[in-house]
C-alpha cells in the first residue's frame, strides 16, 4: 500500500512537470499557472528577466510555488529558460522546495557567470539553507549542485573561492566547504566558533590560512 501510494505522488509531480512543459511548447507566455488537478492548489509566481544578470540576453528564471502538492517534499517547479521571437523556450525544469520563494544570483564556481540560488529551508533558528544551480551556456542548461542544501547560511569567500556556513545555534559556528567537479560539495573538517570577539577572529583567520595551503 505504501509503494502504491509513493508511486501515485511520483505520478502527480510528473504530471505538474508535463503541464508546464506543454503550456512552454504551446508558447504560453502567462505568468499564472492554472491546473485542474484537485488536490493542486496555486500559489505565488515569481518570474525575473536576466538581461542584467547574464551577459548573453532573453534568458529568465521562473519559480511557481504552490499552496498544495500532493509530495511534501516538493512544493515548487523552477523553470530556467530563454525568450526566442515572442516565444518562451524552455532549457531546464526542475521540482524543488522552497520556503519562501526567494532566488538570488552569485559567481560560485568562479566563471565569471552569476549562478541562481533557490531558498530551500529554515530551521527553528532561521538558518536558511538553498539549492545551488550552475549556469551552464556552452550546454545550455542547469547543473543542480548534489549536497549544497545541506549548507546553512552559505556565504561565498571570493577571495578563496570557497563557502563559509554561518551557523546560529547555542553557540553560533563556522565550517568550510568548496565546490568539487562542478556538481557536489566538500566539505572541510574545519570549525570555528564565533563569539564574535578576538579570539573568535583569530581562529577564523587561521581557518583561512591553513585551508589556503591545501
Amino acid at each position: 500500500m505504501r509503494h502504491f501510494i509513493g508511486q501515485m505522488k511520483h505520478l502527480s509531480t510528473i504530471l505538474i512537470i508535463l503541464l508546464l512543459i506543454l503550456s512552454f511548447s504551446c508558447g504560453q507566455t502567462s505568468d499564472k499557472a492554472i491546473f485542474q488537478e484537485q488536490t493542486l492548489v496555486t500559489g505565488d509566481t515569481v518570474t525575473i528577466d536576466c538581461d542584467s544578470i547574464f551577459r548573453e540576453a532573453g534568458y529568465f528564471v521562473r519559480l511557481v510555488s504552490f499552496d498544495s502538492l500532493p509530495d511534501k517534499e516538493h512544493n515548487a517547479i523552477l523553470t530556467f529558460g530563454r525568450k526566442t521571437k515572442g516565444r518562451l523556450e524552455q532549457i531546464y525544469l526542475d521540482t524543488l522546495y522552497s520556503k519562501v520563494g526567494q532566488i538570488e544570483f552569485a559567481d560560485y564556481n568562479k566563471d565569471n557567470i552569476k549562478d541562481l540560488l533557490v531558498q530551500n529551508i529554515s530551521d527553528v533558528r532561521s538558518n536558511w539553507t538553498y539549492n545551488l544551480f550552475l549556469t551552464d551556456f556552452q550546454g545550455r542548461t542547469l547543473k543542480k549542485v548534489k549536497g549544497f542544501q545541506e549548507i546553512k547560511n552559505p556565504r561565498l569567500n571570493k577571495d578563496l573561492g570557497i563557502i563559509e556556513s554561518h551557523v546560529n545555534s547555542g553557540i553560533n559556528y563556522i565550517e568550510f566547504y568548496k565546490l568539487v567537479s562542478n556538481d557536489s560539495v566538500y566539505k572541510y573538517n574545519i570549525l570555528v566558533y564565533d563569539s564574535l570577539d578576538e579570539k573568535s577572529e583569530k581562529n577564523y583567520k587561521q581557518a583561512l590560512e591553513k585551508i589556503t595551503r591545501r
